[in-house]
């Protein structure tokens, strides 16, 4: 387990060692919102804090006005000499260019506030705007800046009601899994040349400072809040659970979503990610890609609107008087964590040293949990620079589930994950609708 004193000196040293640009998907509510006021209360609490620049994506932009306002707050009343800047002027597009709060900051650090907004995360065709936005914003405002557009940190949070039957979106994929895999992976690659441009970006460092892939805090971290180490069945001919569609239970798409994660990520880490099908810029390198379980954190979600009435009776009157609140993560110690989890030092990006042999097996098979100095091993093995993909449990450490991988021909679920998303990415960006095993077997 990661003490809570290494959580807050991971934080104290992001908000302390460069300007960070960062992107929260569903960032006005739940763990989202919270990590996101973890990060301006971080950044009052240090007279040395650098500033930031956040770009919040939600849907409802009174909830954006409501969250910006208590972070701005809380910088405006703490200890550094950092501005505030709110940029929530965009309305039914999303991030326009106008700026209210203190904008005569000069050439103070600033805490930029950016809402993008958004209408249907399960889309992908929406999830490609709301990246375009952010990348057309980004791009501007790194620019008047002088600086080297970027992104430092990005963050997925959004989620819907689960354990309800399969229901296709429009686009042909089951919501759930949209919502919590699809979109991610598409907001991924959409946005991963602001990711590595971070991971090259030396406009922190001096000039008498080590090279650029030579600093381990100089490089992007992608986090995914879900449900990491709950690996069960696999189906590996119908990844979309839609060939049979008999496949398909609530239980079933999370096993695929853990496995697809961590085989999408692993994908991505390698150089190339697969011969004849690389990515937007041909490599993954330099990230460290989190898959994590937060834990149970009792926010808005379980009272929300979208959930059964039934469920909202049972949650409030039976389950949280029963568990208690010791069982639940406190919100702030939640935002914290998944804060934190841009140690690359006890979270290494992925390098070129990294190995693209097999991951080991045996008593140092990955899964092992942290080694000694404190570095977390990744889901590849590696116990220092190398792997960058990371199965984190409540306590931000190892949960990997590498039983579940022992019987996978691993490179092979690899790439075949890898195909079956950027298929389904393909397909939709042509205007088809993505039919999964059905196509695959065409």
């Amino acid at each position: 387990m990661v003490s809570d004193a290494a959580v807050r000196t991971s934080v104290a040293n992001l908000v302390t060692s460069r300007p960070l640009v960062a992107v929260f998907f569903a960032g006005a509510t739940g763990i989202g919102h919270y990590t996101l006021r973890e990060l301006a209360r971080a950044t009052a609490d240090h007279p040395g804090a650098k500033g930031f620049r956040a770009y919040v994506v939600a849907r409802r932009e009174n909830v954006a006005r409501e969250v910006i306002a208590e972070c701005g707050a809380l910088i405006r009343d703490g200890v550094s000499d950092v501005a505030v800047v709110d940029d929530v002027t965009g309305g039914g597009g999303g991030g326009g260019d106008g700026v209210e709060g203190d904008a005569g900051a000069g050439s103070k650090a600033t805490a930029e506030f950016v809402f993008v907004q958004t209408s249907d995360l399960s889309l992908m065709g929406e999830v490609d705007r709301v990246c375009a936005r952010i990348t057309e914003l980004e791009t501007a405002r790194a620019g008047r800046a002088g600086d080297v557009a970027r992104i430092d940190y990005l963050l997925f949070t959004q989620g819907c009601v689960v354990y309800q039957p399969r229901k296709d979106t429009e686009e042909g994929l089951d919501f759930t899994m949209s919502i919590l895999y699809y979109s991610r992976m598409r907001a991924l690659t959409q946005l991963l040349p602001l990711l590595l441009a971070a991971s090259r970006s030396s406009s922190s460092a001096s000039s008498s400072s080590p090279p650029a892939e030579q600093q381990p805090d100089n490089h992007a971290t992608v986090v995914s809040v879900f449900a990491a180490g709950t690996e069960d069945t696999l189906h590996a001919e119908n990844l979309a659970l839609d060939n049979p569609v008999s496949d398909y239970t609530y239980n079933t798409a999370r096993s695929h979503m853990n496995y697809m994660h961590t085989l999408f990520f692993e994908q991505l880490a390698r150089d190339p990610p697969e011969p004849g099908r690389p990515t937007p810029t041909g490599s993954g390198k330099g990230l460290t890609l989190v898959h994590v379980f937060p834990g149970l954190v009792n926010g808005p979600g379980f009272q929300s609107s979208e959930m059964p009435s039934w469920f909202r009776v049972l949650w409030s009157w039976v389950v949280v008087p029963l568990l208690g609140w010791a069982a639940f993560t406190k919100a702030e110690v939640c935002g914290r964590r998944i804060l934190s989890l841009t140690d690359a030092q006890r979270y290494p990006p992925s390098s070129s040293s990294s190995s693209s042999s097999s991951p080991p097996t045996g008593s140092n098979a990955a899964g092992g949990g942290s080694v000694e100095e404190g570095v977390v091993r990744s889901t590849t093995g590696e116990t220092g620079p190398g792997g960058g993909t990371y199965a984190l449990g409540s306590s931000i450490d190892d949960t990997f589930n590498s039983a579940k991988y022992a019987g996978l021909d691993r490179a092979a679920m690899r790439e075949a994950v890898w195909r079956h998303t950027m298929d389904a990415f393909d397909t939709i960006a042509a205007g088809k609708v993505f039919t999964g095993a059905k196509q695959a077997a065409q």
